[in-house]
């Protein structure tokens, strides 16, 4: 039998997982770096228990802001650019 992990944490759950401190994600959530809802609200209507979802924390892991789309890295090739002299 295997066990999963569910998508949602709490903040002791998701401090272990990312292998911080709780204080450290609390500070993170007051200043929107890490996405959540607290009391299974949206932001303005919040009270109760926070609930971080996984792929939040792994962005915030990554060092991505909440807003923020995946990066998409160019592939380099060949030579490259010569810039261009102007007489």
């Amino acid at each position: 039998m295997t066990t999963s992990i569910s998508p949602i944490f709490t903040v002791k759950d998701a401090a272990a997982y990312a292998r911080c401190g709780t204080n450290h994600l609390y500070r993170a959530l007051r200043t929107g770096e890490l996405a959540a809802t607290q009391g299974g609200r949206p932001a303005p209507m919040r009270k109760g228990t926070w609930r971080i979802h996984r792929d939040d924390l792994e962005a915030w892991i990554r060092g991505q802001s909440p807003d923020q789309a995946p990066v998409k890295l160019k592939r380099v090739t060949g030579e490259p650019r010569r810039l261009k002299r102007s007489a």
